[in-house]
């Protein structure tokens, strides 16, 4: 027997509280094991996980998904607890929008608050009967700049770090490939670039999204550099011990240089 994810939305409905939805998720839970089923319930799971995260993750809808998505690809089955607000979830849409991508089997589940019956069970004559016949209410797609600011702000950064200290550092290693100073700012320009050359060749969003995180890492670039007092300098060796040895403009690579 496969793993059931059992979805259903977490924010209260109609002066509803956060336990007693949180009671009524675990109690349905609950009864799906008794009637022999593994289960996983990513609120019953989270919910008491959230007492030790900072406040700005407990409403961070992506910081969610990214918890339990991976364990929805393990699963077998999904079944949704229409509990109300069910439709207007976008933590349920989007475990069944990735349902479906699967090809998981989907069951509805109509919550009975009086728990007397609980459920109805609506896969009938081996068919889904699918109380929406679209995903259900998704939320609208992020713009580019919105996705941009998302990563630059999100994930990336904190892996990174600052952008003028991520792109100084980069900025090092191709003066030395290239004999010539380099700023933080080059950096930032040149990957932009990079992104325009990749569009030319095979346009898709990823490359657009990329360019306007570019463009927004330049100028925090600008700013952090302001900010910190410092100025564009270059050490060895300066561009006009560069320009005056070599003449101005990039050594071109020979056969002898490689």
């Amino acid at each position: 027997m496969g793993i059931t994810y059992l979805a259903s939305p977490y924010t209260p409905h109609n002066g509803e509280s956060i336990t007693e939805r949180y009671d009524a998720v675990r109690k349905y839970a609950a009864k799906l094991m008794e009637q022999g089923e593994t289960v996983f319930c990513p609120i019953a799971h989270s919910h008491p996980i959230g007492d030790y995260l900072p406040a700005h993750l407990l409403h961070d809808h992506d910081f969610w998904m990214k918890q339990d998505l991976p364990i929805l690809r393990a699963c077998t089955k999904l079944v949704v607890l229409m509990l109300p607000g069910w439709l207007e979830s976008r933590g349920v849409a989007d475990e069944v929008k990735l349902a479906r991508e699967l090809g998981l089997r989907i069951e509805w589940h109509r919550y009975d608050a009086s728990m007397d019956e609980y459920a109805i069970n609506l896969w009938t004559l081996g068919q889904l009967w699918d109380p929406h016949p679209f995903t259900p209410k998704e939320t609208p797609k992020e713009t580019i700049l919105q996705e941009a600011q998302r990563l630059v702000h999100g994930d990336r950064g904190a892996a990174y770090g600052h952008p003028l200290d991520n792109f100084t550092q980069t900025a090092e290693l191709w003066a030395a490939i290239l004999e010539t100073p380099v700023t933080a700012e080059e950096v930032a320009l040149c990957m932009i670039a990079v992104k325009i050359s990749r569009q030319c060749n095979a346009p898709k969003r990823d490359n657009v999204v990329d360019i306007a995180g570019y463009a927004e890492t330049l100028q925090m670039t600008i700013e952090e550099r302001a900010r910190r007092g410092e100025t564009i300098k270059f050490d060895n060796p300066s561009y006009e011990e560069w320009a005056a040895k070599h003449g101005p403009g990039r050594p071109a690579f020979t056969s002898d240089s490689v």
